[in-house]
């Protein structure tokens, strides 16, 4: 799996349970539509590494809030490729749980 870099860091679990339900307390509206609209492009071994990079620097910080200032702050194609694998972990997560969906 091409996620498997990322996905393997524990430290989003429980930002992932939440996105399974529905629920990104990290993003706002507008971040979500720009990270479903650039799924055509795979990601390269560069991509997962700078997002492993801003899931190290959102772990540096315990409140939501202080993890959505980081977001607002960085660059936003930064952003919308952070956003686009999270919610692809979370897809993936979503398939994991209910194998019939396969």
């Amino acid at each position: 799996m091409a996620l498997n870099l990322v996905y393997k860091d524990t430290s989003i679990h429980s930002l992932l349970e939440l996105g399974i339900s529905g629920h990104y307390p990290l993003f706002n509206e507008q971040w979500i539509y720009q990270g479903m609209a650039h799924k055509e492009r795979h990601l390269t071994k560069r991509d997962r590494l700078k997002v492993k990079d801003i899931i190290n620097r959102l772990n540096r910080h315990r409140g939501i809030e202080r993890k959505k200032i980081i977001l607002m702050e960085m660059k936003e194609e930064d952003r919308t490729l952070f956003v686009r694998v999270f919610l692809e972990l979370v897809e993936h997560k979503i398939i994991d749980k209910r194998p019939g969906l396969h």
